[in-house]
Protein backbone atom coordinates (compact mmCIF):
# COMPACT_ATOMS: atom_id res chain seq x y z
CA UNK A 1 0.00 0.00 0.00
CA UNK A 2 3.29 2.19 -0.52
CA UNK A 3 1.98 4.96 -2.55
CA UNK A 4 5.84 5.87 -5.13
CA UNK A 5 3.57 8.80 -6.35
CA UNK A 6 3.32 10.93 -3.27
CA UNK A 7 4.33 14.39 -3.41
CA UNK A 8 7.02 16.36 -2.14
CA UNK A 9 5.72 16.56 1.53
CA UNK A 10 3.91 14.00 2.19
CA UNK A 11 4.67 10.51 3.95
CA UNK A 12 6.14 8.53 2.06
CA UNK A 13 4.40 5.50 3.52
CA UNK A 14 0.75 6.77 2.99
CA UNK A 15 -1.55 4.38 1.00
CA UNK A 16 -2.90 5.47 -2.47
CA UNK A 17 -6.11 5.84 -1.15
CA UNK A 18 -5.92 8.27 1.58
CA UNK A 19 -3.20 10.29 -1.14
CA UNK A 20 -6.06 10.74 -3.64
CA UNK A 21 -8.20 11.47 -0.68
CA UNK A 22 -6.04 14.48 -0.53
CA UNK A 23 -5.82 15.33 -3.85
CA UNK A 24 -9.08 15.19 -4.40
CA UNK A 25 -9.60 18.02 -1.75
CA UNK A 26 -6.63 19.78 -3.37
CA UNK A 27 -3.95 19.32 -0.77
CA UNK A 28 -1.07 18.38 -2.19
CA UNK A 29 1.55 19.11 0.47
CA UNK A 30 1.21 18.22 4.31
CA UNK A 31 1.51 22.14 5.36
CA UNK A 32 -1.68 22.96 3.82
CA UNK A 33 -3.23 20.25 6.63
CA UNK A 34 -3.06 22.74 9.59
CA UNK A 35 -5.52 24.60 8.15
CA UNK A 36 -7.82 22.04 8.82
CA UNK A 37 -9.28 19.75 12.09
CA UNK A 38 -8.24 16.30 12.14
CA UNK A 39 -11.62 15.29 11.96
CA UNK A 40 -11.75 17.01 8.80
CA UNK A 41 -9.25 15.01 7.17
CA UNK A 42 -10.41 11.69 8.95
CA UNK A 43 -14.11 12.47 6.91
CA UNK A 44 -12.58 12.30 3.53
CA UNK A 45 -13.66 9.62 1.61
CA UNK A 46 -10.67 7.34 1.38
CA UNK A 47 -8.57 8.59 4.71
CA UNK A 48 -7.60 5.94 6.73
CA UNK A 49 -6.66 6.29 10.93
CA UNK A 50 -3.36 5.03 9.85
CA UNK A 51 -3.31 7.76 7.14
CA UNK A 52 -4.10 10.46 9.73
CA UNK A 53 -1.36 9.25 11.99
CA UNK A 54 1.43 9.50 9.31
CA UNK A 55 -0.37 13.06 8.47
CA UNK A 56 -0.14 14.21 12.19
CA UNK A 57 3.70 13.13 12.19
CA UNK A 58 4.36 14.71 8.87
CA UNK A 59 3.03 18.05 10.69
CA UNK A 60 4.82 17.52 14.08
CA UNK A 61 8.17 17.48 12.16
CA UNK A 62 7.31 20.77 11.30
CA UNK A 63 6.42 22.55 14.37
CA UNK A 64 2.61 22.57 13.44
CA UNK A 65 -0.60 20.22 14.45
CA UNK A 66 -3.96 20.28 12.79
CA UNK A 67 -6.26 22.81 13.80
CA UNK A 68 -8.47 21.47 16.31
CA UNK A 69 -4.98 20.15 18.54
CA UNK A 70 -3.73 23.68 18.92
Amino acid sequence: MVSAAAPPGMPKLIGRGPLRALTRAGLSNVDQLATLSSREVAALPGMTPKAVTLLRVALTARGKTFADER
